[in-house]
């Protein structure tokens, strides 16, 4: 697995649908990109020459946002923890000390692994995607 970085001071969140339409279109590095507006750092997971993973993120001064883990489903559990860990190094290298994200309560995969490297729920919120009320819990851990 190689974790490349790629910064671009014109890349904030990433909506579900537009993640599902990076796994199913296979959209190039520069459109995803262009789903984003504001200081996020890009990271791509290739296995093989092949780009299998995407990964936003972004330091906020003390705070550090992840805001999209995208891996190949037949990769996912050899390389999603990777990503997160090289994310969570990139915030501290940044200065940040807390990291955090959203994630559906409704996706349990997900907030198993967060859960598994340490991450706590600290509060819930609901809001609309797309006219139908979905409900995240913000999950944060010290890095």
């Amino acid at each position: 697995m190689i974790l490349a970085r790629a910064e671009r001071d014109d890349a904030a969140g990433l909506s579900s649908a537009s993640a599902k339409a990076v796994r199913d279109r296979g959209l190039t590095k520069e459109e995803c990109e262009a789903m984003f507006d504001g200081g996020y750092a890009f990271l791509y997971v290739t296995d093989g020459g092949r780009t299998v993973g995407m990964c936003a993120c972004r330091a906020e001064g003390t705070m550090f946002q992840i805001a999209a883990v995208h891996i190949d489903a037949e990769l996912r559990d050899g390389l999603w923890r990777s990503a997160v860990e090289e994310m969570m190094a990139y915030g501290r290298s940044r200065g940040d000390r807390i990291a955090y994200t959203n994630v559906d309560v409704s996706d349990s995969e997900t907030l198993a692994r967060y859960a598994g490297m340490g991450f706590r729920e600290t509060s819930r919120r609901q809001r609309d995607a797309g006219g139908l009320p979905v409900t995240e819990a913000e999950l944060t851990r010290v890095i």
